[in-house]
């Protein structure tokens, strides 16, 4: 019940930001920083400037890369639409081509709101951990990678829908049939195995 109530919070707040954050985005840029609570890092792809503090505000180019630290948050607003909260101890790229904006999550944990009604036709904002992919098209969900650990135990991926409907498929093996997701369920991955969470 705290999660949920914790996303459905992000949800609200994403929404109520859209007008001034929205603006405040520049032709090429993948999203703008909306929040930042405790210490988090920015690494621009583009440049070879070593990683700078992330501060409100600031714009979030395709290829860069967010690293929180702990007891930190970071929110950014993706086109507009999507609000990504990310929690302490997570790192992240984004991408954008072709209609379809990424987020790879290498570790830690976000959460995940999409507006459906500012999504394009065909447009997709996809969620990749190192075991699992989830195709977004409205939906307000979390999604958790715990990293390899010592002795050998594999990286794990959790992924909890809170409204909307969500498609969950293994990322290692894309043949490998999806997992559909009503509100309130979740699914775990392992490798690259998808069971109920």
């Amino acid at each position: 019940m705290h999660g949920k109530n914790v996303f459905a919070a992000a949800a609200i707040l994403f929404c109520a930001s859209l007008p001034s954050a929205a603006t405040a985005q520049s032709d090429g840029s993948a999203g703008v920083v909306t929040t930042v609570n405790g210490d988090a890092t920015l690494i621009r792809a583009a440049t070879a400037v070593a990683p700078a503090s992330l501060r409100m505000r600031d714009e979030i180019f395709v290829r860069d890369r967010i690293h929180t630290q702990e007891r930190s948050l970071v929110r950014v607003l993706l086109g507009g639409k999507a609000l990504i909260t990310v929690r302490e101890l997570s790192a992240l790229t984004i991408t954008e081509e072709a209609g379809r904006v990424t987020v790879d999550l290498q570790s830690g944990k976000i959460g995940v709101a999409v507006v459906k009604s500012r999504m394009r036709p065909g447009e997709i904002i996809e969620i990749r951990s190192p075991n699992a992919t989830a195709a977004v098209r409205g939906t307000v969900f979390v999604v958790e990678v715990e990293p390899l650990k010592a002795g050998g135990a594999a990286t794990t991926t959790q992924v909890h829908l809170f409204h909307g409907a969500l498609d969950v498929g293994g990322r290692l093996d894309p043949s490998h049939p999806t997992v559909r997701l009503a509100e309130m369920q979740g699914v775990g991955g392992s490798r690259n195995a998808l069971g109920s969470g």
